[in-house]
This record gives structure tokens, sequence and C-alpha cells, in this order.
């Protein structure tokens, strides 16, 4: 399920890495929470985007729901009106996106758009079949779905003004629709040609994503973050194969052809020329997003589905992906960037259907900090969701199956023991004491303008003392430390930090064995 988005921003921690390690350093903290934050009261958004800011989210993902703002979403044939200009669209349509994007920047943070279903119903395409999986995530016609990409363009590039005459801030960071790989988000999949099934997401996908980025190009935003992908973590092309079906290539990245290319949509005489200037959202947008969830497994282990890419595996994302540039001769230097911008775990309780325990989750969120800190093509890491969404009570377990409970907050705003975990993040990758024991960390929640200063605290076996062992000081611009201690005994780690009202914030406890 789903920034930024990350005008790359070059970091230098104040603590050496240890030994061999490979920091990509600039990731953002992205989270993402649309019932929280877009279908709220003015006031509740605001509060929430506090929140945010205050456990250090910089970057807040937005579902842009064509269907919340155009005109007669019902309707079988299109209104007539301008759908490229956001002026020609109902009074108040763009109020909640408006709010939400000035109040960010009020706040600094920055925001991050996805065009998502559902789109409305005189939109759909009348050209592909309908009737697999979920309506509302019926392909849209190119034509008006350009003008509607067009309009939230114009509306969100600096110079468009809100009802009360005041200029809106700019969007800088987009995604091109989310999970194409799966049905419920992208229908129809499949069809028949001369008796052989033709998978049509991939194609499908192309068409969507070089009409958006046409769209964005020329309004403004041809040099923001733009993005291609959302990929999810398994889907009914699974998301390795489905990055292969829209690139036209096979194994070992060789190009498509004849009945292999016709089978997921491809030309069937492929050209490298022709196919890079006809799919220019393939080749000029910042990278490649994915959602890398492992559910009901640590990041660093392999999900029970083979074809799934999550933190543990997402290196076969990155090889294919450079591999198929390099076919395509478009090669970047330090590789294609990776998104990964909707992440989490779902955790019993509330939810039965899982297993992930309150004490797993916490560990998880700061393990996958870990991980994709350590790599160099990993540019962001979203956390999916703020507050779990209210379920209604006397559910089956295959209801609860469907739920998403992966918050930081339960429903009733309680906080799990995830919320501050992700406040001041750490591992260690070896929790054994010794004479040099390395410790990673983040001072999410801190004001990465100035250097921030942290401690190291340890408490000995059988002891309810804790006492400093370090202290650490960084001017990263996302907070992140590293260092290595000298820990004499078993006991407990964690890493401590005051703000500027003298507030001091934890992170969870690690045991040292």
């Amino acid at each position: 399920m789903m920034a930024c988005l990350l005008a790359g921003i070059a970091v230098t921690a104040a603590l050496a890495l240890p030994s061999g390690a490979l920091a990509a350093g600039d990731q953002q903290s992205v989270l993402q929470d649309d019932a929280q934050l877009l279908y709220g009261s003015g006031r509740h958004q605001f509060v929430t985007l506090e929140q945010l800011k205050s456990i250090g989210v910089g970057v807040v993902k937005i579902s842009v729901i064509w269907s919340l703002v155009a005109p007669k979403p019902n309707a079988r044939d299109k209104p007539n009106f301008d759908a490229s200009n956001p002026a020609a669209y109902p009074t108040g349509a763009w109020t909640r996106y408006d709010n939400l994007v000035e109040e960010a920047h009020y706040l600094g943070l920055r925001v991050y758009f996805q065009f998502v279903p559902r789109d409305p119903r005189w939109a759909a395409a009348q050209n592909v079949a309908s009737g697999q999986s979920f309506q509302r995530a019926q392909a849209p016609n190119l034509t008006y779905f350009r003008q509607f990409v067009t309009a939230v363009g114009r509306r969100y590039n600096g110079s468009d003004q809100d009802v009360e005459g005041r200029t809106l801030p700019r969007v800088n960071e987009w995604a091109l629709w989310n999970e194409p790989n799966w049905e419920g988000s992208l229908n129809p999949w499949h069809k028949t040609v001369k008796g052989q099934r033709v998978l049509t997401q991939p194609s499908l996908y192309r068409g969507i994503a070089n009409t958006a980025y046409k769209a964005l190009a020329d309004t403004g935003h041809r040099n923001d973050t733009i993005l291609v992908g959302e990929t999810a973590d398994f889907g009914n092309i699974p998301p390795l194969y489905f990055m292969e079906d829209v690139y036209c290539v096979g194994r070992g990245y060789r190009l498509l052809s004849g009945s292999s290319a016709q089978a997921v949509g491809c030309p069937t005489k492929p050209s490298r020329a022709s196919f890079v200037s006809q799919n220019p959202a393939l080749f000029k947008t910042s990278g490649w997003s994915h959602h890398p969830y492992g559910f009901n497994v640590s990041p660093d282990r392999p999900s029970k589905i083979k074809t799934a890419i999550g933190l543990y595996n997402v290196g076969e994302l990155e090889r294919a992906l450079n591999g198929t540039f390099g076919q395509y001769h478009r090669r970047r230097q330090g590789g294609v960037g990776i998104y990964l911008t909707e992440w989490g775990y779902v955790t019993n309780p509330p939810n039965p259907a899982y297993t992930t325990t309150l004490k797993e989750q916490a560990a998880w969120l700061n393990e996958g900090d870990y991980m994709t800190f350590r790599d160099p093509y990993v540019k962001a890491l979203a956390q999916f969701e703020l507050q779990d969404v209210p379920t209604p009570g006397h559910q089956t377990k295959h209801e609860w199956s469907r739920s998403f409970t992966s918050g930081l907050e339960f429903s009733n705003g309680k906080p799990k023991p995830a919320l501050g975990s992700y406040r001041i993040p750490i591992w260690l990758a070896s929790p054994r004491h010794g004479s040099s024991v390395p410790i990673w960390g983040q001072l999410r929640a801190a004001n990465h303008s100035t250097t921030q200063v942290g401690q190291i605290q340890f408490r000995a076996h059988g002891s309810s003392t804790w006492k400093t062992v370090k202290t650490v000081r960084t001017t990263s611009v996302q907070g992140f430390v590293s260092t290595q201690v000298q820990l004499s005994s078993a006991g407990s780690v964690r890493l401590s930090w005051t703000d500027s009202t003298n507030h001091t914030y934890s992170s969870r406890t690690v045991s040292v064995s």
C-alpha cells in the first residue's frame, strides 16, 4: 500500500560507521495515514501533522483521489467542464488538499502526492473489459486522466491560490498510481488475444505512468521527485516480474520479442531507442518505489511468499533495475534509486489474524531503519500508518486478515511501544557485551539544523540504575548516529535525547547478553 522524496541530501554523520557499512544516510522519514489526514476535520489534520512533526516525520504521503474532487463522480458520462483547470472543479473540492499542503508547509513538513484510484465512473477506460476484481480500480481513460493530473500539477506548482487568495505552497514529490501489480489497484489484469493470455497490467501501467509524467512535466514539475512503481510486496504479478514486464525485459534483462513480448503487452519487434523515447516515465523519473511488507517475520528474514520482495531481498529488485537500465544504455551514476514508500507491521493485538507482537513491531521497525540506512540505493522508508483504523466488533478471522492495524497507535489513540521506538530508533547488530559493541541509532525527532547530542546509557544486569557510557553528537540532517562502546557485562542499552524544552526521550531498551 504506500516519499520523497527525497531530494538527495548528502549526510555527514559525526560518528564513524562500523567497519564495512555501506550507508545511504540520506533517507527521509515518511509516514502515510490517509484516514487521519484526508478524512478528518481541518483541526484534526493540523493536530495530526503536529504529532507527526513531533516524532520526527519529515515527509507526509497523501493519496490524491480523483473521485474526491471530481464533479458527479458516479455519473456514467463526463460532465461538461474543463478537467485540466483546477478552477473548473466544484467549490471547495480542493480544500482538504489545500489545507494539508499549507499546514505541512507551516510546520516544515514536505508533502508527497500519490495518484491512486478511485477515479470517477465517467473516467474509466471504455476499451478494456471490466469485472476483474474491484471496479473502483478500473484503468482510467488516459485523455481524461491527463487532464486531471494537469489540474493537480497546476494547482500545486507554487502559483495557484486557495479560496482566500493565499498562494498555495508548491508540491515537489509525486508517485504515479498505487500497487499496479495487484488487481485490487489496477484492472483488468489480463485478456485473451488470439487464444493467448496477455497480462494487461504492465501495458496499462506504462500508459498511466507516461500520461501522468507528461502532465506533471508540462505544469512545471519536470525536475521534481517523481516515482514510478509503487509495487505491492506481492500481487497477481509478483513485483520483480512486474518491473521486468513494464520495461519489456526477460531473464538476464534481454529485450522481449515475439510471443514473449506479446504475452505482457510489449512490442514484438523491440527497439531500444524507440522504447526509451516512447516511455519517458520509465527513464526520466527519480526512481522505483516499492512496498516491502514482510508480515509476521522480521525484516531480515524471507517472506513465506517466495516471489515477494521485502527488506530481506530488496537487493534483487535493485540488481534487476540496474541491469535493465544497462540493457537500455541508460545506466545511472550511483544506480537507480529505490524508494520504499509503504511499510510496517500489523500487530496482534488488536489483530488476531497476524502474529506480530507489539514488542516485535517496535524492534522490527528499528531493524528495518538500520537495514535501509546501510543500503546506498534506498532513498526513503515510509511507515504506514500512524493510527490503526477502527474495526467493527465480532469480526471473523478472515475479516481481520483484511484489516490493516499497522499503526504506531491503537485506534483509540493509545500509543503502542512502536511510537517511542519510531521517535528514537536503536539497533545493535551484535547485542553482546565486550570491548567494542556497535550501536546504531537515530535522533529522529531532533532539530537537524543544529548539532544534536544524545547519550548511550547502560544498565547492568540486576541493577536499576542507568549510566551514560558515551555522549554522541551528530550533524546528520536525519539525526543518524553510529558508534561503538565498551560494555563490561551483560545488561541493557538505550539511546536518550533531551529536546529544547528539557523533555527527555529514550529509545526502546535492548538487552545485551
